[in-house]
């Protein structure tokens, strides 16, 4: 992950990334947002996101931690630990 990024833009780009694959409004993204409480967030879009994360984070996950990106929330703390 690039060095200089602050927490701002990795919320700011996760948060666009869930825009884009989920269909939904970015202003309408909270922190709650999850594959429990987003409709639209199936296995297949779920896959979608962790490709786009580690295409613009320039990272690549674990294995592990493909089962535990499942909300907004997680997916900040897994990010964290790249930075």
């Amino acid at each position: 992950m690039k060095k200089n990024i602050n927490r701002k833009n990795i919320v700011d780009q996760t948060k666009k990334i869930l825009s884009k694959i989920l269909k939904i409004k970015f202003e309408k993204i909270n922190d709650k947002i999850s594959i429990d409480t987003e409709a639209s967030w199936n296995s297949l879009n779920q896959i979608e996101i962790i490709f786009d994360l580690e295409k613009t984070f320039k990272i690549k996950f674990k294995e592990s931690e493909y089962s535990q990106m499942t909300s907004l929330e997680n997916i900040l703390g897994i990010l964290e630990k790249y930075k």
